[in-house]
């Protein structure tokens, strides 16, 4: 799973193979796969966010301007 952070023109997305689910509930356990579910989800937006800082961060050094919209 890969959680973008940004908009249409610059977001935190690098390439293929970044992010990965883990969602392993035993049994039907409604409760524990909404908690996996929502920790994965919430584990992606914080990576999300540090990966669109530092894509920011790198585009700066290089005087690289990107409007959003």
């Amino acid at each position: 799973m890969v959680v973008r952070v940004g908009n249409y023109k610059q977001d935190s997305y690098i390439g293929m193979g970044e992010g990965m689910a883990n969602v392993a509930v035993v049994d039907d356990d409604l409760a524990a796969l909404r908690n996996e579910l929502w920790l994965n989800t919430d584990r992606g937006l914080q990576d999300g966010q540090r990966g669109a800082d530092a894509k920011q961060a790198a585009l700066k050094q290089l005087n690289v301007e990107i409007s959003g919209g």
